[in-house]
């Protein structure tokens, strides 16, 4: 009998049994990696300012920095640690042509790096040793640092704002240096030894600032010019300037010191003096965009005061020997409106043209260029004074004067102006006394080109809307914070003003107004300007004993490149206006050149206008048609009329007649023209007119063609075929034949007789004679 044994053998499945190792190993293997890669960071951290002092990461940050700008940064040297004070030397600013905007010697904090990323309560301490500035104006108003940076206006660089975190520092500036190189009064103004100690805190920001000032001309070496000192205090909520108390002074100062950051905010402005001297207090709390209390008290003098503007009476300089300011203002009662006082005086006031002046050989036609350049204008005692109140709310502010004067006349002002701090809306009344022309000539220089005026007043004004949003204004920053954390505006009466577009009335008067020749007494006219067109109407203008201006017209400023239009309305313009000879010189030798030099004239006319466009830049018509209805004239012929009728005296001799011709020869007698219409019009750049007829006791003359804005002739002046007809020669026969046309070329000044068809009238005319001397031969063998 077999007998068979099972014996049961407790053992793993081979499958488990190899994994168990396995997930050893793996474990290992992924803790030892990540271990590798913790050292690797680690390292790379501690390392990390070490790799970033390196010359190419510097380079590389550099670029980074100025990759918006038109220039480049250099860094010497960076030495940079996590277990001390970072430390950066040999900083400098430069443009593409590597001209120095700016150097800093170097700049060190005194906590190590590694404190710096953890907010504490430990000051932080900088300190910046040696920082440089350069700052030049050009001629022609523009900066080095507009040439890197950009011009001042939206997406563009601007000084940088008043921000901080919550760690307090303390910032100590050591050896500071300011150039300013102004090319506009070739004057050099250096800022030494600038010290400024400034310390943060969460809620609070002082500081002082002392420096002085030297001064190089070309004429004079360099010189001690002064001093500059200022103290603050600000309180911060929330990384903002929630309220200031505020002290500064300068003693004898250039005032080209502040055109750094004047041009900022008024980037067309260029100020200039010397020996400046003021001081300021001011405490405020709130915003300006959303409203303050303000108290400031503040003076400021000078001499040799210079203004120029790009905007502001382009092309010219306001001057004075002395420059006296002052503004008060106290806004700081929360219930009740505040107070401002402000009075700008200068003394010798002139301003001068700073563009040469022009010749021109066509003067006082409509072809002339525009010259910007004027006489220099007196203005005397220049005075400035405003005063009136400032709204609770502080948006809005109520003038109870302002008045400007000079010596040639003033204007007065009152009203309100709402929504100050966005776009304002002005509603002003006023009105003006004395001559207030050189005035209105500041603004539109161009006038004097054309009109001529004594003692122009604007006896009353008003305006009303919306100021127009400057083209070159910089978009207002806008915060990113959330509109939650953002005070919510109260709804009033002030915050809901709808969009009123702008406009001005304005009643004007004169004692006597000369314009191309048109002379006219004790006139009167309004004005309106709304949506960029300035309507002109007249009320009473007056021309001579009896005639008068009667046309309505308007001036359409144009946007961008295009040139302002002055429009006639379509109508009579002038009626029952006497000829007067600076009329003939100036604009009817265009209608007809049969006025052109004409003297001794008399009798009337009236003018209508179908359309007339005067590109106000050049002073020539773009459009140009109408009539000039001749009611009666009597003239004395000028050189155009004698040169072009002078053949007619010889044919006439010729034919043996012995008509009075002495209205040939110049100024010796007068030409008649019976009442007529003569229409004119503009193609190209001629002046076609129709036909005109003047009379020399029997003999008529009639005239057509044309004339060029250059002042070329093109006339064809005709005989009728009456002529000599008293007369039975065959000379006077063949002239009675057919009509005596004679072509007129050249200039007013200069005309000249084409011989070409005279020619041929001669030839006819001996023809003639001899037909003529044959026949008495043949009757009288």
């Amino acid at each position: 009998m077999v007998q068979v044994t099972i014996e049961q053998i407790n053992e793993k499945p081979k499958a488990k049994a190899d994994s168990t190792p396995r997930k050893r190993r793996w474990t290992r293997v992924l803790l030892g990696m990540f271990i590798v890669l913790l050292l690797v960071v680690v390292g790379i951290a501690a390392m990390l300012p070490q790799i970033l002092a390196t010359t190419a990461m510097k380079q590389q940050i550099a670029d980074e920095l100025m990759r918006d700008f038109d220039g480049t940064l250099e860094i010497d040297n960076a030495n940079l640690a996590w277990w001390k004070p970072a430390q950066v030397s040999g900083l400098t600013v430069r443009d593409k042509q590597g001209g120095a905007l700016a150097k800093i010697a170097s700049a060190e904090v005194s906590t190590p790096l590694w404190k710096l990323l953890w907010s504490g309560p430990e000051s932080l301490e900088l300190k910046i040793k040696g920082p440089e500035l350069y700052y030049e104006v050009s001629a022609y108003g523009e900066t080095n640092w507009e040439k890197v940076f950009g011009a001042t206006g939206s997406n563009s660089w601007k000084w940088p704002e008043l921000k901080h975190g919550s760690n307090p520092i303390n910032l100590k500036i050591v050896d500071g240096k300011v150039t300013i190189l102004d090319r506009v009064t070739n004057r050099k103004i250096e800022v030494d030894d600038i010290q400024i100690q400034l310390q943060k805190s969460t809620k609070l920001l002082s500081g002082l600032l002392t420096s002085q000032t030297v001064l190089t001309t070309e004429s004079q070496a360099p010189q001690a010019a002064g001093k500059v000192s200022a103290n603050f205090q600000l309180a911060m909520v929330d990384n903002q300037v929630t309220a200031g108390d505020v002290q500064g002074q300068i003693e004898k100062t250039p005032l080209e010191l502040i055109q750094p950051w004047l041009k900022q905010f008024v980037p067309h402005l260029h100020l200039a003096a010397s020996n400046t001297d003021g001081k300021f207090t001011t405490k405020w709390t709130g915003s300006f965009k959303e409203g303050f209390k303000l108290a400031f008290d503040g003076t400021l003098t000078a001499q040799d005061f210079k203004m120029e503007s790009s905007e502001w009476i382009p092309g010219n300089q306001l001057s004075s020997s002395n420059f006296t300011a002052s503004i008060n203002v106290d806004n700081t009662l929360p219930t009740a409106p505040g107070k401002f006082n402000l009075r700008c005086d200068m003394a010798n006031c002139v301003v001068t043209s700073k563009v040469p002046e022009q010749n021109s050989t066509l003067e006082g036609t409509p072809n002339d260029p525009v010259q910007a350049a004027m006489p220099p204008l007196d203005l005397g005692q220049f005075i400035l004074q405003s005063d009136g109140t400032i709204g609770v709310a502080a948006n809005s502010i109520n003038l109870d004067s302002l008045t400007l004067k000079t010596k040639p006349g003033q204007i007065s002002m009152a009203g309100t102006i709402l929504d100050r701090n966005t776009r304002p809306l002005l509603d002003l009344t006023g009105n003006g006394e004395g001559d207030v022309m050189p005035l209105l000539q500041l603004a539109a220089p161009n006038l004097q080109n054309v009109i001529d005026v004594e003692k122009l007043s604007l006896s009353e004004f008003a305006v009303k809307g919306h100021l127009p949003q400057s083209e070159t204004k910089g978009v207002p920053t806008v915060s990113n914070k959330s509109p939650a954390q953002q005070p919510e505006l109260k709804t009033t009466e002030e915050n809901l003003i709808e969009e009123q577009t702008l406009s001005a009335v304005a009643l004007w008067k004169w004692d006597n107004l000369e314009c191309y020749g048109i002379e006219s007494e004790r006139g009167e006219l309004w004005t309106k300007y709304s949506d960029d067109i300035l309507k002109i109407v007249p009320v009473t203008v007056r021309i001579g004993a009896e005639g008068k201006f009667a046309g309505v017209s308007r001036i359409e400023f144009g946007k961008g490149d295009q040139p302002n239009r002055f429009v006639m309305e379509p109508g009579m313009v002038l009626e029952n206006v006497e000829f007067t000879e600076p009329m003939c010189r100036s604009w009817l030798k265009y209608v007809s050149p049969v006025f052109a030099n004409a003297t001794e004239l008399s009798g009337k006319f009236s003018l209508g206008m179908k359309t007339l466009v005067v590109d106000m830049q050049t002073g020539t018509p773009d459009k140009l048609e109408g009539s000039l209805l001749v009611h009666s004239c009597r003239l004395g012929p000028g050189p155009m009329v004698v040169s072009a009728t002078a053949p007619i005296s010889g044919m006439m001799r010729l034919a043996g007649g012995d008509a009075d011709t002495g209205f040939l020869k110049e100024g010796a007698k007068w030409l008649e023209l019976p009442e007529q219409s003569i229409g004119f019009v503009r193609r190209g750049e001629r002046i076609y007119h129709d036909s005109l007829t003047f009379q020399a006791g029997k003999i008529s003359v009639v005239s057509s063609g044309s004339v060029g804005l250059d002042q070329t002739l093109d006339i064809s002046l005709t005989i009728p075929l009456d002529l000599l007809p008293e007369k039975t020669g065959a000379v006077a026969q063949f002239l009675r034949s057919q009509p005596v046309e004679i072509k007129v070329q050249g200039t007013f000044d200069k005309p000249q007789v084409v011989s070409a068809p005279l020619k041929k009238l001669g030839a006819g005319a001996v023809e003639g004679l001899l037909k003529g001397l044959l026949n008495r031969r043949r009757n009288n063998p």
